[in-house]
């Protein structure tokens, strides 16, 4: 702002603009300033790996990529395209995706002039940052973790436990 304002006090002196102008600049200019830095709290959020990796998973899902379904149900050809990567439990509200493949997946639908290169580890710490995860299994029998451990169709699977808007459009 300070940059605006000896900008305008110039044209002032000049007589290039009246004060009343002058005044009507100045708040122009805050306004801006503030929309501008209101507007990039959106950029950030969406530059944090959690939204990022959200993008990216809800991307393949969109293109049959890889496909989600309930934990009972059985594969379904015309239904179920590309590769398994978890399930969707409605009954309790929550979202398992597996956890190496879900970041396998997030890495091969990136961009390679933009890609995914973030640790898991700091993947799951982010994703427990905005709020995403329902379970972990920190301080649990000497798991210190951000995945859990469930049995799907008979075996154990390391999963990250999601909320289902995890995969809602828009900011959750």
């Amino acid at each position: 702002m300070h940059a605006l304002n000896l900008w305008l006090d110039f044209a002032l002196e000049w007589k290039a603009i009246t004060p009343v102008e002058r005044a009507a600049y100045t708040e122009r200019g805050e306004l801006s300033v503030l929309s501008a830095i209101l507007d990039q709290d959106a950029h950030v959020a969406a530059a944090t790996p959690a939204e990022r990796f959200r993008q990216l998973i809800r991307a393949a899902l969109e293109v049959g990529t890889v496909h989600l379904r309930a934990p009972s149900e059985e594969v379904d050809p015309t239904k179920h395209r590309g590769l398994h990567l978890g399930w969707v439990n409605e009954e309790e509200g929550s979202l398992y995706l597996r956890s190496a493949r879900a970041v396998e997946v997030a890495r091969q639908q990136a961009p390679k002039h933009v890609p995914f290169t973030v640790s898991a580890q700091v993947l799951y710490e982010s994703l427990a940052a905005r709020g995403y995860l329902l379970g972990t299994e920190k301080g649990k029998k000497g798991r210190d973790v951000t995945t859990v451990r469930r049995e799907f169709e008979g075996k154990q699977a390391t999963v990250l436990h999601l909320k289902p808007e995890f995969l809602e459009e828009g900011d959750s």
